[in-house]
């Protein structure tokens, strides 16, 4: 049999990270010579969905869940309401990310679960991608778990993360049950690997997310350099809605006279997004989101991946908390754990500090590539380790 692994990952969500994620993970294999493709998972969803609703029900009466709902339910209207001609904006930005999933190898269209698993004998590794594919949520779905994959077919997991710091205790047997499967764990953050040593009592290896398989100049390679917006500016990338973050990025403007590009609206419909920028494309796939993140002088945001991309582009860059540490919703342990790693500790803001108070433009970027040179090797080493696909 003709070996090939199986990579599940976020490929149909018009999301830059989990796009630009889930193209690096198959281009690390590629760079590898292992023979792979992602599972088309399109029609997958509604099976997934399905098992999805059940925990939705369990969460209605959490009050921090419904208000984290309630914005995109919000968002959903008003596109198909008042918000008529942004709709055709987003249109543009869907394009883009349509033109971008064109790149990657998918499988062919299962058309249910169970076809899926009568089918997995052809591959001879899976591979859980990264991102937070362990979410209480997504482990309802029991799609990320690897569970539809049968005994024989090697199970890994690359720096997946469980994106909370715990799961909630009802999750905690479904939890130990799929982890004790999975042949070969690792996990994006240290966390996760205390979380998979709570629940099965095994060791997980600790891994770098995708993108940073790639330094700069691999991800030039991958994404062609290209120039978007003349002249010297702000990017701005930010998913939630806090009005602190705005006002900081506005101080900056003031100080630097820079004008400030931003991705605005991107999951949900915020107010402060409107007249906050000087220039807000909407004709932007993730490979255009690279390049304005690549050029630009200043770089401000709230996303995981946002934060990743001005550290291997060299930014001088602002990460802020789209949470509150304490918050149930917080994904912010997995900054935490990339800042620590990138030994750049303490540049997580609320956006209340001050200019004075933080310090975006000193970064010792030798310093930093040495790390992340290091954690590059460590994580392409485990993936070789694990996977049947290449010659031991």
């Amino acid at each position: 049999m003709k070996k090939k692994a199986a990579i599940a990952s976020v490929h149909w969500k018009n999301n830059y990270g989990s796009l630009l994620q889930s193209y690096a993970l198959q281009q690390a294999l590629n760079k590898m010579n292992i023979d792979n493709e992602i599972i088309d998972m399109t029609l997958l969803n509604r099976d997934i969905r399905k098992k999805r609703t059940v925990f939705y029900l369990t969460q209605i009466f959490r009050p921090s869940f419904v208000k984290a709902k309630y914005g995109k339910i919000k968002y959903e209207l008003l596109k198909k309401t008042l918000y008529a001609k942004r709709l055709k904006d987003i249109g543009k930005r869907a394009e883009r990310f349509d033109e971008f999933k064109k790149k990657f190898i998918l499988s062919k269209r299962y058309k249910n679960m169970n076809e899926l698993t009568e089918e997995c004998g052809k591959y001879t590794d899976i591979i859980a991608g990264s991102d937070q594919l362990w979410l209480p949520i997504n482990i309802a779905g029991d799609y990320y778990t690897l569970s539809f994959a049968p005994d024989g077919v090697n199970k890994v997991s690359y720096g997946t993360s469980f994106g909370v710091a715990d799961l909630p205790k009802s999750y905690y047997a479904r939890g130990k049950r799929f982890l004790n499967r999975i042949d070969h764990l690792s996990v994006r953050e240290e966390s996760g690997r205390d979380l998979i040593m709570k629940l099965t009592g095994r060791g997980a290896e600790v891994v770098c997310d995708p993108t940073l398989l790639f330094d700069a100049a691999g991800w030039e390679e991958l994404i062609p350099n290209e120039k978007i917006i003349d002249g010297a500016y702000i990017f701005c990338y930010f998913l939630g809605g806090d009005v602190n973050h705005r006002n900081f990025v506005k101080k900056l403007k003031e100080q630097t006279n820079l004008p400030i590009v931003a991705m605005i609206h991107m999951e949900e419909y915020y107010k402060c997004d409107n007249n906050f920028a000087d220039i807000a494309p909407f004709d932007v796939g993730p490979a255009e989101f690279v390049n304005l993140l690549r050029h630009a002088e200043y770089v401000c945001t709230d996303s995981y991946h946002g934060t990743i991309f001005s550290l291997l582009h060299g930014k001088k860059f602002f990460a802020f908390k789209r949470y509150g540490d304490r918050s149930k919703m917080s994904t912010n342990t997995r900054i935490y754990s990339l800042l620590n790693a990138a030994g750049i500790e303490g540049r997580y803001l609320s956006g209340t500090e001050s200019l004075s108070q933080t310090a975006g433009n000193q970064i010792d970027y030798d310093a930093v590539n040495i790390r992340l040179k290091g954690i590059r090797e460590a994580s392409f080493k485990f993936l070789k380790g694990a996977l049947r696909t290449v010659k031991q």
